[in-house]
Parts: structure tokens; sequence; C-alpha cells
């Protein structure tokens, strides 16, 4: 599945730990977006999410990133890249980035990351 054929019933997940209201507009266009706190196990939240490191949120985001259906980083920075690189390896270029939405009629193109459109991670000069 390319990032074009992203439709409304696509699974997102962010790697926030909390959901935020100005994610609202996303869900909107992706009823099925989720973060930590909404896929995890109440009995599991203070472990991982309330721990004084943030070690345990790095694991699963890395984990459940690289692997889910789309990859939409909370920030740019070395995580942001390590998955990017892990997604490319396995065949998964479906990557977001976060930019300010307008309205719904936004394309899911408008916001490809440039480590994807441009093909300037350095993933590409080993896997492809």
């Amino acid at each position: 599945m390319g990032v074009r054929a992203l439709k409304s019933h696509t699974t997102i997940y962010l790697t926030q730990p909390r959901w935020d209201s100005s994610l609202n507009i996303l869900k909107d266009i992706f009823p099925k977006t989720f973060t930590k706190e909404a896929v995890m196990p109440a009995s599991k939240k203070s472990k991982y999410l309330e721990s004084e490191s943030s070690e345990y949120e790095n694991v699963i985001d890395f984990y459940i990133s690289s692997r889910s259906d789309v990859f939409v980083p909370a920030i740019s920075g070395f995580i942001y890249a390590n998955t990017v690189g892990k997604r490319i390896a396995l065949g998964k270029p479906q990557v977001l980035v976060p930019a300010e939405i307008s309205d719904t009629s936004s394309r899911a193109t408008d916001f490809i990351s440039p480590y994807i459109s441009k093909k300037n991670h350095l993933a590409y000069s080993c896997f492809c």
C-alpha cells in the first residue's frame, strides 16, 4: 500500500503518549488514529507511560511504528530517523509528518516525509 492508497479506515499510530485536542482533525480524516495511551492495557500504563525513564516508551514506539500501516512521528529526531530507516528496509514507506491541517480535504500525500518523497534517507543507499 503506497501513501497514495491511504483510506480513511487506515489505522494510524502516533508516537505521543496521550491524546491532544490538536490531533482531532487527524482523527476526523483517519478515525482509527491512536496513541500509546489508547492501545495500552490500563494495568501497564503506569509502568510504561509514567516511568521516569522514557526508554520503555521509545522501545514501544520503535516496535509499533516500524510495523504499523502508517508512521506519524511526534517530533523529528533520532527515533524518527531510525524508524523511517527500518520502515524503508521493511518496504513500508508510509510515513506522514505532522503539519498544520486546514481542513479535511487535505490529502495524505501533502504530508509525506521528505525522507520518503525525496528518497534522501541513508537506508535508500542500502536497500533500494
